[in-house]
Formats: structure tokens, C-alpha cells, sequence
């Protein structure tokens, strides 16, 4: 959920995710299936207390904060708990998803990728459901209300820091599940990984070069820089360095996002219509 300010936090709770996931399956013998709502449940326990910490600050301050979590996570994982989680090693060996589907045991595995991309597909298809829906619904009202004038918004009774913290609180949920199949897919989770600005700087130019207003416009925002770098790859090295550039281009020229482009070219293509048709 768009709270107005980006969170670098976001990549902190991939990771918790992923290592919640992997320490369910691997210490109480959890199936993928229980690990990721687990993980979402751990993610939303922390965000609710992160949130009601940091989101009575705005801007800069926001940011610096969360970045901060997501460092002191870093350190914590990689400098303890080493028979519990690791430690700098990354909890490895975790046991990938199974299913029974019909009395037919699907194998998920590295030589067999085809049930990852279904499974990863059927997770896109609720997060986008549930996303929208909830963007329709009161939540969604309440928080966009309090983005745009906060002040007018608790005028007339919506509670500030309540749907500050449900709209962060949604993002963790989301965040923590693509974290537990990040773990059941590489059957691993290092902390190195998602902790830190070279994580999340990618996913904020996600939604900055899709547009922060639009659900269709974030994803296709993502799989635009997704799928850029992989017919540019000699540049590879440098594409932190062009993410700072998208983001200075997209920020100046088309504030928006990708989804804002209908609305822009309108008036244009209306006044094209117009000359043809004189």
C-alpha cells in the first residue's frame, strides 16, 4: 500500500520471511504451505511494532529509520545464531515445497522449474486480487485519504497512525511470502541478500518507473526493469548506476509512472483527431 514515503524496510522483511519459512520447515518440519503463512504472521507481529515506532515520522527521517532496521536485521543474522539460523554461513538446506495434487506427487526442484513458475504465478494472481481489493475497499479509501491531506482525513474521524500501520502492515505480509519462496526455491536464505539500499533501490524504481498510483502500473513497471537487464547484460556492473538514472529521468519527466501515460497523451491524440477529421 502507497503510504506516500518509501519504505527501505521492505527488503528487511523479504528477509524475515525467508528465514522464517526456512526455520519452520527445517526445525518444526513444516510444509512450504503452513512456513509461508507462518512467515507472514512473524512479519506482521514485527511490522505493527516497527510501524507504530516509525510511521509518526515523515520523510527523510522515515527513510533513514527503516534503512537503519533493515542494517541492524543484517547484522544481527550474520554476527549471531549460528546453530539456530546460521549465522554469516545463511540457513541452508531448506527442504523445497511438495504437493499432492490428485494422488500425483509434483516434485518441485531445480531440474523440475515448471511447478515454481505455477506456484510463483498463482501468488502474483491473489497478491494482484487481494491488492486491488483492497484498493476498493475502506482501507484503501482511509489511506489514500490520509496521503493526500491527512489533517482534512482525521477531521472527520479516520485514525492517522491506525491505517499507517495496517497499509505498512499489508506490504510486510506480501513481502514476507516472496521471501519464503525465495527460501524454498533456492533451498537457502542469506541475510546479505535483502538487507540493505542495493535490494531495495530496484524495487522503488519498480513502482516509480510503473507509477505508484496504479497496481497494473507497478507490474508493469517491474517486469519492464526486470526483463531490461537481460538484453543489456555487458552493462550489467552498472545497473545500480542506471537505476539512480531511471529514477532522476522518471522523477522529473513523468513524476507518475508508466500508468500515467494515457492521461498525459490524451489531449494530445484528441487534438490529432481533431486535425484529421478537419
Amino acid at each position: 500500500m502507497n503510504m506516500g514515503t518509501p519504505s527501505f524496510a521492505h527488503g528487511a522483511f523479504v528477509g524475515i520471511g525467508g528465514y522464517a519459512s526456512g526455520l519452520g520447515a527445517i526445525k518444526l518440519g513444516l510444509p512450504f504451505w503452513l512456513t509461508a503463512p507462518l512467515a507472514a504472521v512473524v512479519a506482521v507481529m514485527i511490522a505493527v511494532v516497527l510501524g507504530v515506532i516509525t510511521l509518526r515520522l515523515r520523510g527523510t527521517y522515515f527513510i533513514i529509520i527503516t534503512l537503519s532496521f533493515s542494517e541492524i536485521i543484517r547484522v544481527v543474522l550474520n554476527s549471531t545464531g549460528e546453530n539456530i539460523w546460521g549465522g554469516a554461513k545463511g540457513l541452508l538446506n531448506i527442504p523445497p515445497p511438495s504437493v499432492n495434487l490428485f494422488g500425483r506427487a509434483i516434485q518441485f526442484s531445480q531440474n523440475n522449474l515448471a511447478p515454481y513458475y505455477y506456484l510463483i504465478f498463482v501468488i502474483l494472481i491473489i497478491t494482484l486480487i487481494v491488492m486491488y481489493r483492497t484498493d476498493h475497499s475502506r482501507i484503501g479509501i482511509n489511506i489514500r485519504a490520509l496521503r493526500f491531506s491527512p489533517n482534512l482525513a482525521q477531521s472527520i474521524g479516520v485514525h492517522l497512525m491506525k491505517w499507517r500501520v495496517i497499509a505498512f502492515a499489508i506490504g510486510c505480509i506480501f513481502a514476507a511470502i516472496a521471501g519464503a519462496f525465495y527460501a524454498h526455491y533456492y533451498v537457502m536464505v542469506d541475510a546479505n541478500a535483502f538487507f540493505g539500499v542495493s535490494y531495495i533501490i530496484p524495487v522503488i524504481a519498480w513502482v516509480i518507473v510503473g507509477g505508484r498510483e496504479s497496481i497494473v502500473g507497478t507490474l508493469l513497471g517491474a517486469a519492464i526493469l526486470t526483463i531490461l537487464p537481460q538484453y543489456i547484460k555487458p552493462l550489467r556492473e552498472y545497473d545500480q548506476m542506471a537505476f539512480g538514472i531511471i529514477l532522476v529521468l522518471f522523477g522529473l519527466l513523468l513524476p507518475q509512472g508508466l500508468a500515467s501515460l494515457p492521461v498525459r497523451l490524451s489531449p494530445w491524440w484528441a487534438s490529432l483527431r481533431r486535425k484529421e477529421q478537419s
